[in-house]
C-alpha cells in the first residue's frame, strides 16, 4: 500500500508569496527591492520566493508580544 504525502512547494510564485504574507504583489515587489525579501532569480525574468525563507524573514521582523 503506497501513501502519498502532500508537501508545500519549496519555491512560490509572486501571487502565492503575497498570499502567504497577506500583502499585495506590489508590496511584495517593493519589499524585494528595498527590504531584502528573500527571492531566487531563475533566468533573467523568472523570480520565485522560498517559502521557508519568507517565514524566517517575517519572523525576524516581528516586534512586540510573544513569538
Amino acid at each position: 500500500m503506497s501513501t502519498t504525502t502532500e508537501t508545500a512547494p519549496i519555491l512560490l510564485s509572486a501571487r502565492e508569496a503575497a498570499r502567504l504574507l497577506n500583502v499585495s504583489e506590489r508590496t511584495l515587489f517593493s519589499w524585494r527591492a528595498t527590504e531584502g525579501l528573500p527571492h531566487v532569480r531563475i533566468g533573467s525574468r523568472c523570480v520565485r520566493y522560498p517559502a521557508e525563507g519568507l517565514r524566517r524573514w517575517a519572523e525576524s521582523r516581528t516586534t512586540g508580544g510573544t513569538r
